[in-house]
């Protein structure tokens, strides 16, 4: 399988390659009032609700990267900077949500 990567500040991100649907400048998040600490909030894409991620420091990335994981629902992380591809996770990578790992994380 192959990843996408992508930093936003000395966090790194592996995205699966297959699921990437499209990158968003300055996406509008609506923040959601009492959710899990891992759920920035929830934007749109054309008519499909974006449910953005974060680690447990809000980082204020400019570029919305939006995954496919339902027919309906997209899931996204804000980022700064588009890597390169790897073909294999690192072992201490830790799942953020469907399609989407954390390997960096200071």
């Amino acid at each position: 399988m192959k990843w996408q990567t992508a930093r936003n500040g000395d966090e790194i991100y592996a995205l699966e390659k297959e699921k990437l649907i499209t990158l968003v400048m300055d996406p509008l998040i609506s923040e959601i009032p009492e959710t899990n600490d891992n759920i920035r909030g929830i934007s749109f894409y054309q008519d499909k609700a974006v449910v953005f991620y974060q680690t447990d420091q809000k980082r204020p990335g400019r570029i919305g990267v939006l995954l496919a994981n339902e027919p309906s629902i997209l899931n996204g992380i804000l980022v700064e900077e588009i890597l390169g591809e790897i073909e294999e996770l690192d072992e201490n990578a830790k799942g953020i949500a469907p399609g989407l790992w954390v390997m960096k994380c200071d």
